[in-house]
């Protein structure tokens, strides 16, 4: 019988809860499957900060230490909120969920460094991911081979990518992935620096937004998932990282 583990109580910590709020519940299961992560903002800048005139706080864990003669494959989805009546079970918890459950199996390969990234300030134009492509610039993360981006990723019958030049792109499109038109993401300021990076989501093709109607409202509940077409995505995501 069928059983996912993305289950309700695995969503209840993160319903309703502001960003800042929702940054500690990540912090805390962090801590609890024995990472130490570090925080990336724009006072961790090298060189020209960026002043952007809202406190930023993204959390990064080095999940399997740090080589800088390997490359690294990053994986990325948004911890903050656009509203806090809103239990926002798709957006993003469940992108959060997939990660921190692919952590959760410490199955991770040797010829790469993996780094989790959970990005804040993403509903305030993707300021978080402006901060971490300046990091990534800066060289804090060795060569970047991938950036990974989970957003919306539990409602809808099929997983779509976005329809852009990207070389991982290519490369989920051959694993079936559906390549759309996404809306504005953390991906696009990494695009903006070079840097390979695509969102994966669930969704209809042919420009049926459907499933993403309840995004920020109190109508985004566990309830209304796909749970699913979760479960495809996560697997999805192990393949991509350990490939």
């Amino acid at each position: 019988m069928y059983k996912s583990v993305f289950t309700r109580d695995r969503f209840a910590p993160f319903a309703r809860r502001n960003s800042n709020e929702r940054g500690g519940t990540l912090a805390i299961e962090i801590i609890r499957l024995g990472y130490i992560f570090e925080t990336l903002s724009q006072e961790d800048l090298k060189s020209n900060p960026l002043h952007l005139g809202y406190p930023v706080n993204n959390i990064v864990i080095r999940a399997n230490g740090f080589d800088a003669n390997r490359p690294t494959r990053m994986l990325m989805a948004h911890y903050d909120v656009a509203n806090v009546n809103s239990e926002n079970a798709n957006d993003n918890t469940a992108g959060l969920l997939i990660i921190l459950e692919y952590l959760t199996h410490r199955n991770f390969p040797t010829s790469h460094n993996v780094v989790a990234v959970f990005t804040d300030c993403e509903e305030r134009g993707a300021l978080g991911a402006h901060i971490l492509g300046q990091a990534i610039q800066e060289g804090k993360f060795g060569r970047i081979e991938f950036v990974l981006n989970l957003d919306v990723v539990a409602r809808g019958p099929t997983v779509v990518t976005e329809n852009v030049p990207s070389a991982l792109g290519q490369h989920l499109a051959k694993l079936g992935v559906s390549r759309i038109i996404i809306p504005y993401n953390d991906s696009y300021p990494l695009r903006a620096r070079n840097i390979d990076s695509v969102v994966i989501s669930s969704g209809h093709t042919g420009g049926d937004f459907t499933p993403w109607l309840t995004l920020h409202t109190p109508q985004d509940t566990y309830d209304s998932l796909d749970i699913p077409s979760m479960d495809r995505v996560y697997q999805l995501t192990r393949a991509v990282m350990n490939a």
